[in-house]
């Protein structure tokens, strides 16, 4: 409770500096999510306009139409739209789905607060200090959990501006919480379900193979061969391959804009020629041979690194969650647009980190966990605050810009933690803090 207090203290003062001497954008923005008055529709407007291309155009493609003729940022896979083209059937317009969408997301934000408080509890009964936990300490920490989220800018920011990604940080979070809770099949099952959004988390469905976690890579192959074979039932194959055509147009050009926290976005603005304040809604950064072949290189690291690197010794939950959570978070680092709001997944894996390593600092000083700990802190604050101050001219220019890549520098810190955590948390669990 005190670590989060601290956490969600440094938000409010760097929330003040902002309103004072930056350009008041935190507090404004945090207001309309609490309001309810965000004017944004970065993912509702793309999915519509995919969903009722799919009804005008259905002889020319989704993708043909919305993305290369139009230049609008539709990058979901097909079958994300079954929702959309369900209301678009219903008779439902663009403002009335818009609204439909806000509200379940600002659920989900509820659920994910929920979910924080939840994976604390679970974390506690784990270690053998459930008991410890009293009606009023239950009652702080959602409290804090709640307080929280609305403090964290990944998730905050996805609510303002309209994004899906709310929704999958609801699916990663059920899938944390359903994992440490011994129900690694229902934790298959939420991952897969966020990756028929977020494609990028099929990654897990190989972690899940090579690691022999039978259980998550049952539940993910549940939802995994139903949704394929409605998905190519419902839009054929060839929207499929326009799909991958898609991706690869994407990875091949990657953003600049200072909210793409990914290697391509700090490759692009070191090397490109694109201004890192301004967002084209149209079109991507221009072609950079030294930057596609870095962001090709530091993609297959990522991805051979989660895959491969140090399976945990103990098969305990908690190590193993945080294996799972190394991959996740790898997951989006590896992506050539990783923005802002992406790192919304984050949320459950701090949550649970930060607790793991209180937990086991209990048990006595260990070194890994303390200095876990602190990377954990340090990794949080970068990520879940915006600093106004870089979004300035004057630190568009190489190499100043580099500056402009702070959530990406915390999510490298939260790597490096959560490594020293699987380490940690091979010993034994329930039980142990009481002993000592």
């Amino acid at each position: 409770m005190l670590t989060l207090g601290v956490l969600i203290s440094l938000f409010v003062i760097n929330g003040l500096l902002d309103y004072f001497w930056g350009y008041g954008n935190t507090y404004a923005e945090l207001r309309a999510v609490l309001l309810q008055a965000m004017e944004q529709d970065d993912s509702w407007l793309p999915m519509y306009e995919a969903a009722y291309a799919r009804r005008e155009f259905p002889d020319k493609g989704i993708y043909e139409v919305v993305f290369f003729e139009n230049g609008i940022k539709f990058q979901y896979p097909p079958i994300s739209l079954l929702p959309y083209i369900g209301l678009i059937k219903f008779g439902f317009d663009l403002p009335a789905i818009i609204k439909i969408s806000y509200a379940v997301s600002f659920v989900a934000m509820l659920a994910i607060a929920f979910c924080g408080y939840k994976i604390a509890v679970v974390l506690l009964d784990k270690y053998g200090c459930k008991g410890l936990l009293s009606t009023r300490g239950r009652l702080g920490i959602f409290i804090l959990s709640l307080l929280a989220i609305f403090t964290f800018h990944p998730i905050y920011i996805a609510q303002y501006l309209g994004q899906v990604q709310v929704i999958i940080d609801l699916l990663v979070c059920l899938a944390f919480l359903a994992w440490l809770s011994e129900r690694k099949h229902l934790s298959g099952i939420m991952i897969a379900t966020a990756a028929l959004i977020k494609p990028t988390l099929i990654l897990v469905f190989l972690w899940a193979m090579i690691r022999k976690e039978k259980a998550c890579f049952v539940g993910m192959v549940v939802v995994f061969i139903p949704a394929g074979i409605l998905s190519l039932a419902v839009f054929g194959f060839e929207e499929h391959l326009d799909y991958l055509r898609v991706l690869s147009y994407i990875g091949t050009h990657g953003e600049a804009f200072w909210p793409n926290q990914s290697m391509n976005g700090l490759l692009n603005r070191l090397l490109g020629g694109d201004n890192p304040g301004s967002f084209d809604a149209n079109s991507y950064s221009g072609y950079n041979l030294y930057v596609y072949a870095g962001t090709m290189i530091s993609t297959v690291c990522f991805i051979l690194f989660g895959l491969f690197y140090n399976r945990p010794k103990s098969s305990n939950n908690v190590a193993s969650a945080l294996d799972l959570a190394t991959m996740v978070l790898l997951s989006v680092m590896a992506t050539p647009t990783a923005w802002t709001h992406h790192y919304g997944v984050l949320w459950p894996i701090l949550v649970m980190a930060i607790m793991v390593s209180i937990l086991l600092m209990l048990k006595g000083k260990n070194q890994y966990a303390v200095t876990g700990f602190t990377l954990l802190c340090i990794g949080y604050f970068f990520i879940s605050n915006y600093f106004s101050f870089t979004d300035n001219p004057a630190y568009y220019a190489p190499p100043v810009n580099l500056i402009l890549s702070h959530f990406l520098y915390g999510g490298f810190i939260t790597l490096f933690a959560l490594l020293l955590l699987r380490r940690a948390a091979s010993g034994g669990l329930a039980g142990d803090v009481s002993r000592s």
